[in-house]
């Protein structure tokens, strides 16, 4: 009544949730066992606030977890979190995790058969948004 006018604006992008390739997802778990990796999870409705939901929607993503506390658990954001980060057993499991993710992608890089199924899944996933 008064003719006032209000523009709201966010002030931060907003974060998509994980759209992970499912294929994709298995053939880096098949390498994180075959190199050793400890603790590891399956789970691919993982949800949080992170970036990399919003490149899953871009081009087939996975977003893999491994162990680094030796199977404790440490919730994210602590002391004791960053402490484990540069402990030994973290970083043979990093070392391990590098190799699968090379593994993966020469995997992929060298099968047109598997890039290909990659491609029609996430192209699956992202129409039904």
């Amino acid at each position: 009544m008064t003719g006032a006018v209000a523009e709201i604006n966010s002030f931060e992008y907003s974060f998509d949730d994980m759209n992970t390739n499912i294929i994709l997802s298995d053939i880096c778990t098949d390498y994180m066992n075959e190199v050793g990796l400890e603790n590891i999870s399956r789970d691919t409705t993982f949800k949080a606030s992170i970036d990399m939901g919003n490149v899953s929607y871009v081009v087939p993503s996975i977003h893999p977890f491994f162990d680094i506390t030796n199977g404790i658990d440490i919730p994210l954001h602590r002391k004791e979190f960053a402490k484990a980060t540069i402990s030994d057993y973290a970083k043979d499991q990093m070392i391990k995790m590098a190799l699968s993710l090379a593994l993966t992608g020469y995997k992929i890089i060298s099968n047109q058969e598997i890039y290909k199924e990659i491609v029609d899944e996430f192209k699956k996933t992202t129409q039904q948004i």
